[in-house]
This record gives C-alpha cells, structure tokens and sequence, in this order.
C-alpha cells in the first residue's frame, strides 16, 4: 500500500514514533502494540522534491526532547513522520 506524500512547511509541528510503551497479549499468545512513544518537533526548512523524477521534500527537524536536528525525506520510513500541527499562510502582500 503506497502512502500519500506529506506536504510540509516550515513551522509545521511533527511528529514520529520512537517505540512503544505498552503491549497487549490475547489469550492465543499474540502480542500487539497498543501504546508508542513520539519524539516531536518543528520544520526549520525544507528543500523541495521533483515529483517528475520521483523524489520527495527533505526536511529539516529541530527534535526538541533531544535537541538533535534531523534531516529526511518526509517520508522516509525510519520516521514515518505526521502532521500534528500547521502554521497558518499568511500573506505578506495583502491582496490573498
């Protein structure tokens, strides 16, 4: 199953799951997460991907619990990050 691309832009505020807190078992022994832990953080830049050659936005991520920068793909795997906040265009022309 593909995933739709996230569209981000500096501001935004992310986040990524960084493991999990809690598990539950059933009474056949299987054992699911139901509970993960997330890092979260704010887009400082980004540089824009060619959807003709089939690349995506990197972005730039300041992690605030451990104040690392990250660099990725939007949708890079290891992060699989998500929206959790937008910031509002505003226009500086004022005529949008």
């Amino acid at each position: 199953m593909l995933r739709q691309r996230l569209k981000l832009q500096v501001g935004d505020y992310v986040r990524w799951e960084t493991g999990v807190t809690m598990f539950s078992a059933s009474a056949a022994g299987t054992v699911s997460p139901i509970e993960f832990r997330y890092s979260y953080g704010i887009v400082v830049d980004i540089a824009l991907g060619v959807p003709e050659n089939n690349t995506s936005d990197v972005i730039i991520v300041y992690a605030f619990d451990s104040g690392e920068w990250i660099v990725a793909d939007v949708d890079d795997d290891k992060y699989r990050f998500e929206l959790v906040s937008s910031v509002l265009k505003v226009s500086t022309r004022g005529d949008e």
